[in-house]
């Protein structure tokens, strides 16, 4: 029973081997203290509205413990707030570049749905909409990267009430250079060597114990 133990892991440890893709993006989801100082990222703000906070909005899909960036333009619809971070990238690599948006309206303050939300990625604008009304809502996109390194940029106003950004990845696809026809001499990544070294050495071990 332990040898079989031991070679279902060593073998889960080559299938993951190809699939072991990790977040470009520093601090993504806002959680790395002081959450307040937004670590990895820049903000400019028009008014002094944009921060990092909790999910204070109360939705049905909001977490109260949950650090989110939030924007609140109110002054000047041609001002918007905006979020940066550049991120090191792969000239011609495809990744999928996803995030969550949430975009609240309050009517005491504006009867009027005025908001404008852009997301882009290396200059590409990937996502643009005005005047929705949405509690948390995941966009996912693929994208290609032009360069060695790729600025990602978060703007928004929002006269009635508050937009707000979280979970925030660019990950690499899973083969960013896919061949239909792979040559069979083709060298496997470091990482994949190293998995598939560990796993036939585990498996290696359990059968002389046996």
């Amino acid at each position: 029973m332990k040898l079989r133990r031991i070679s279902v892991l060593a073998a889960a440890m080559l299938l993951a081997a190809p699939f072991a893709h990790a977040n470009l993006v520093t601090n993504g989801n806002f959680e790395t203290a002081p959450q307040a100082s937004g670590t990895g990222w820049t903000i400019a703000s028009p008014d002094g509205l944009q921060f990092f906070a909790k999910d204070t909005s109360g939705t049905p899909l909001a977490n109260a413990n949950n650090w989110v960036f939030s924007d609140g333009t109110w002054t000047d619809p041609n001002n918007m707030g905006t979020l940066r971070q550049t991120i090191a990238t792969v000239i011609g690599t495809t990744y999928t570049f996803s995030f969550d948006l949430q975009r609240m309206h309050n009517p005491f303050q504006d009867p009027t749905l005025d908001n404008h939300v852009i997301a882009s990625f290396g200059g590409e604008i990937k996502l643009e909409q005005h005047d929705i009304e949405s509690d948390w809502t995941h966009f996912s996109y693929s994208v290609t990267a032009t360069g060695t390194s790729t600025e990602l940029v978060f703007s928004s106003y929002n006269l009635s009430a508050w937009n707000a950004w979280d979970n925030i990845t660019v990950v690499a696809a899973a083969d960013p250079d896919p061949d239909p026809d792979p040559d069979p001499g083709r060298v496997p990544e470091p990482a994949t060597l190293a998995l598939l070294g560990a796993g036939l050495l585990t498996m290696r071990l359990a059968r002389q114990r046996s």
